[in-house]
């Protein structure tokens, strides 16, 4: 349009008004085809942009991703990840934690407790993108804060809504080291659901009392990084005190997910629901468990498929 001098706006209005000129829709088709939620789910994006900027949030958001990275990788990661939760976030509203815990870990008998540290929000969905001809979904199964485990090498979980064409690849990096502590290819999912990785076969230990970010990543070209539909969460290994190791000592496989949730301990609360559900798939009362839980902290479609899948 630039023989007109005309935006890309005025353009799209333009197009719109020799549409019904031309007879090509009738003034109540043209009318019609509006949608009207989209038109003001894009108003509100725009002025809650405008606010933001005024603010200095992005200002503060570029500076938050380069405090927390030390390699050329973990910048692009951190970057992809950023956009994907900024994109993820104007979606809709979710629940909060708070909420679910009160409609979804009550109806189990048990709920997740996070732990009162003061953490900021640290979970970066990867949300929906395509992938050549297809959409994926991506979901790092951590909360929306720095979730806690007791083990030196725990195991990791997210979501994929599909089997993945390409590869797929896990970093943990520490913001007090260069290199990431874990860099590698895992092997591609063949069908969507929940997915794991042990870091105890990889041989990567988490120290005591560090953060550690996370990242799960599809890597769509090899060349062009920048396209990776990327996930994350933050993990934090702690030492549990006397009377926890004993009460974690003395527990059966059933009582484990309760103590782990009622303490906050996310991480260790997930593998042993997870654990149990591979070792009892026709346990209804265990997916129900693990639904709530992942509800409780806004992760609805990992949920949805723990409620609705027979087996993973």
């Amino acid at each position: 349009m630039r023989w007109l001098r005309a935006g890309l706006f005025a353009g799209a209005l333009l197009g719109a008004v020799l549409m019904v000129a031309l007879g090509a829709l009738s003034p109540r088709e043209s009318y019609a085809a509006i949608d009207h939620d989209t038109i003001v789910l894009l108003f509100g994006t725009m002025v809650l942009t405008v606010y933001l900027e005024l603010a200095g949030f992005f200002e503060w958001l570029a500076c938050r991703i380069l405090s927390v990275t030390r390699t050329p990788r973990g910048l692009l990661l951190a970057t992809s990840a950023a956009l994907a939760a900024d994109s993820t976030a104007t979606g809709g509203a979710k629940q909060t934690p708070v909420q679910a815990q009160a409609t979804s870990g009550s109806a189990v008998g048990f709920a997740y407790r996070p732990p009162l540290r003061g953490a900021p929000a640290a979970r970066i969905g990867g949300g929906t993108r395509g992938i050549g001809d297809m959409t994926l979904e991506l979901v790092a199964l951590a909360p929306d804060h720095t979730g806690l485990t007791t083990k030196e090498q725990p195991t990791l979980y997210w979501y994929v809504s599909k089997p993945v064409p390409s590869h797929l690849e896990v970093t943990v990096i520490n913001d007090e080291a260069i290199d990431p502590a874990l860099e590698q290819e895992v092997q591609s999912p063949r069908q969507g659901g929940i997915q794991r990785l042990d870091l105890a076969k990889t041989g990567t230990r988490l120290k005591p009392g560090v953060e550690y970010r996370w990242f799960v990543s599809v890597i769509a070209d090899p060349d062009q990084r920048s396209n990776d539909v990327v996930a994350s969460g933050t993990i934090e290994r702690i030492t549990p005190d006397n009377a926890l190791k004993s009460r974690i000592a003395g527990a059966d496989e059933r009582s484990l997910a309760r103590i782990y949730a009622e303490q906050g301990i996310w991480y260790d609360t997930i593998d042993a629901l997870s654990r149990m559900i591979d070792k009892y798939p026709g346990d209804s009362a265990l997916r129900e468990q693990r639904t709530a839980i992942l509800e409780q902290v806004g992760l609805k479609d990992a949920a949805a498929y723990t409620r609705t899948s027979r087996q993973q």
